[in-house]
């Protein structure tokens, strides 16, 4: 069952164009580490944040806000469990867990980043599991809710098959939000492991290009 999964992933995925490049990856890595990661969070003033994330932290908190509440309201019964791919600084997990602070939240993301997550959630008082996105062996399979928002499409192919069948299987509920153009892609893999996808309009303070997606293992 798994060798079949795999191959249809590949299938997928396999006309599927990378958002951002190694090259590009490369400079933004560079740039993070030559930013260091203050508890006023200057940093997400920084240059390289503003490319990451366009909207200045009072902007941001108000999207990742409605994002946060959005989770709530899709999902009757809350996740006691949540892994997010891509949670940047950790900016949504904060608003999530102050809306449901009693939820098991991890975050895996590139090394350079969790530098600035790990002190934003630790000023903000939350306590998260964060994991190098190099190192998802460790990493627990078995969450209530896969989460990943603008971060999946910036994966080499073969990562994001490797989350997919690692990740998907065990979790009840998966959301992903990404821009319009990548929404067909996402929606047919949701669809061939938990046999269901629901396309969601844009949130408010949102770009409007970008969709969410939410499929739930009935």
């Amino acid at each position: 069952m798994n060798s079949d999964r795999n191959r249809k992933n590949l299938s997928l995925l396999k006309n599927y164009k990378v958002d951002c490049d190694e090259s590009f990856w490369k400079r933004i890595k560079e740039a993070l580490r030559g930013t260091a990661a203050d508890p006023q969070f200057k940093f997400t003033h920084s240059p390289v944040m503003q490319i990451l994330m366009p909207s200045p932290l009072e902007e941001n908190t108000k999207q990742m806000h409605e994002r946060a509440k959005s989770i709530v309201d899709l999902i009757k019964t809350p996740p006691q469990s949540i892994i997010e791919f891509g949670g940047a600084y950790g900016n949504l997990c904060c608003e999530y867990l102050n809306l449901e602070p009693n939820t098991e939240y991890s975050i895996v993301e590139f090394e350079e980043m969790l530098k600035f997550t790990k002190v934003f959630l630790e000023k903000n008082d939350k306590k998260v599991d964060l994991y190098n996105h190099n190192e998802t062996d460790r990493v627990s399979k078995k969450h209530d809710l896969f989460l990943s928002w603008h971060a999946v499409s910036e994966m080499p192919v073969e990562y994001q098959e490797k989350i997919f069948e690692e990740f998907l299987p065990q979790c009840k509920y998966a959301i992903i939000g990404d821009m319009v153009e990548q929404i067909p892609v996402y929606r047919e893999v949701l669809t061939e492991y938990y046999g269901n996808c629901q396309v969601l309009g844009r949130l408010p303070h949102h770009h409007p290009g970008q969709i969410m997606l939410f499929a739930e293992r009935r």
